[in-house]
């Protein structure tokens, strides 16, 4: 039972999620400007409904991933649920290889409709477009299955080897398809091919190595589906599947509407406003993957008070993080889009909208927190209140923003909604989950933390235009990297705990 129970390190596992996140990040900035290059806007647009279409589909999921996390994570505190937490993983196992199948003929079935009614094509051949579709659907379905194994891994804190398998599989994903689209074919098929080849070969790694981290059982499963095992799990899987699903919706919504509304060539440029906005929230994932578990198994062992630390510590973290690269992109949008597509017309189209997205996002990464400490607790009720609210507030106002203003209305409307959001729910949560923190929270860990970085803002917001611009490509990366990483500075001096680590590196030094 030791590699169940064993407690790993909250930084080694954060560091190795910061490692895999950066290297991801770094794959992106140097591939994704050149599939556009090799691809055109059409052929980029395609990927961005690929992207789209995979995270409407994983509301399928219905909550199984982040119950698997939860429920080997509560295993390593409660040594007797161990025996039966492999039977649960066969059986959502099995019900992953239903959906697979499930969701590749759907959308083999649908793919020419898809090609000749939903997307808005103009130079691509509708037959190959449709092709792709259908490639979209089997990719899909099998990477539900490297969504189980990855989520097990994170449970277990095994995320050194997460991450290693992460590295290795975005390496050949971004770089074999670049290089068959240099050497052999600029067709989008071709990409979407080889996509499907890596897809089929992810889980099998994936789920290799984390069996390999699980411990050996009295009970070997079989290929045996065992409700029993998964019955008392599923509420609280219902639960995280609701809101992963109204989630979707409010997130995803306006990406699925504008897939349909725009020529699929702005759809190519939207689909690099989708791409930094998500690529800006990942940002935060790496710390959340780290203490969730660890949260998890503090409440679960009782440790409240070191939870609530814990907790306190990481929003620290993660805010002056956000804070700095979202306010950063927020200003300098048209100059980074530029830098990193090398195209004048992409960032002149996508930088008033990238502002609105960025702002949002920074209040959607401090609301992450609350999650976190209702996950741990495994009571999700208050949860469910929040993205019902939401989704009902957010659903209509973004679609009516999608059809009447376009992908500037959408954005506008995004910044919004986190807005309210953010002013009211994250004292609702702790006032239920523990009173007195709020003020202590907002006061002493998050504002001046955002002092720091606006006065950074303010003072990067000098820095003439004129003269970005006529900066070369990499010379202009360079210029902003060094922009925010000043502002990254001033918020880590607004925050107690880094300059406290600071402090503690220095003494070191000397």
């Amino acid at each position: 039972m030791k590699k169940m129970t064993r407690v790993r390190s909250v930084k080694k596992n954060a560091i190795a999620n910061y490692i895999g996140q950066a290297y991801v990040t770094f794959i992106g900035i140097v591939v994704f400007p050149l599939y556009l290059q090799y691809l055109g806007p059409e052929g980029y647009g395609l990927i961005g409904f690929f992207l789209v279409l995979q995270t409407w589909l994983s509301m399928l999921d219905a909550g199984l991933s982040p119950m698997l996390n939860r429920e080997i994570a509560a295993s390593r505190a409660r040594p007797e649920k161990q025996e039966i937490f492999r039977k649960l993983l066969r059986s959502v196992e099995i019900v992953f290889g239903i959906l697979a199948v499930t969701v590749f003929v759907a959308i083999y079935v649908s793919s020419d409709l898809i090609a000749t009614h939903w997307l808005n094509v103009k130079t691509l051949d509708f037959h190959e477009v449709a092709q792709c579709v259908s490639l979209m659907g089997a990719i899909i379905g099998l990477r539900f299955f490297s969504a189980i194994y990855r989520s097990g891994l994170s449970g277990i804190e095994a995320q050194v080897a997460q991450n290693s398998v992460s590295i290795a599989v975005a390496t050949f994903k971004s770089f074999g398809a670049l290089a068959l689209l240099h050497w052999v074919s600029t067709a989008p098929l071709v990409y979407f091919l080889y996509q499907f080849l890596m897809a089929a070969i992810e889980p099998f790694i994936m789920g290799m190595v984390f069996y390999r981290q699980l411990p050996p059982t009295v009970q070997k499963p079989g290929f045996v589906f065992s409700w029993s095992i998964l019955r008392p799990a599923l509420p609280f899987g219902l639960s995280l599947a609701y809101t992963s699903a109204a989630w979707i919706v409010i997130t995803q919504l306006d990406k699925l509407l504008l897939s349909g509304l725009l020529p699929l060539k702005e759809y190519g440029y939207f689909a690099i406003v989708a791409t930094i906005s998500t690529g800006v929230i990942q940002l935060a994932a790496p710390i959340g993957n780290a203490i969730l578990p660890r949260m998890t198994y503090l409440v679960s062992g009782g440790l409240e008070e070191e939870m609530i630390r814990l907790y306190r510590k990481s929003s620290q973290v993660v805010a002056a993080i956000m804070l700095s690269v979202t306010l950063s992109i927020a200003l300098f949008g048209e100059q980074l889009v530029y830098a990193w597509t090398g195209s004048r017309e992409a960032a002149t189209w996508a930088s008033p909208v990238l502002f609105w997205y960025m702002l949002g996002n920074a209040f959607v990464a401090l609301m992450s927190f609350q999650y976190f400490m209702q996950y741990a607790h495994g009571n999700l009720r208050l949860h469910l209140r929040l993205y019902t609210l939401h989704l009902l507030l957010s659903a209509p106002l973004i679609a009516f923003a999608a059809y009447r203003y376009g992908a500037l209305g959408t954005g506008r409307s995004w910044f919004a909604i986190e807005l309210i959001c953010f002013s009211l729910w994250p004292a609702v949560v702790h006032r239920a989950f523990a009173p007195g923190l709020h003020a202590k929270w907002l006061l002493c860990d998050i504002v001046p933390v955002a002092a720091g970085a606006l006065i950074g803002l303010f003072a990067v917001s000098f820095v003439p235009t004129e003269a970005l611009n006529a900066l070369s490509r990499p010379s202009l990366f360079a210029a902003l990297i060094g922009c925010g990483t000043f502002v990254f500075c001033c918020a880590t001096l607004g925050s107690s705990y880094l300059r406290g680590v600071i402090s503690a590196l220095k003494r070191l030094s000397h």
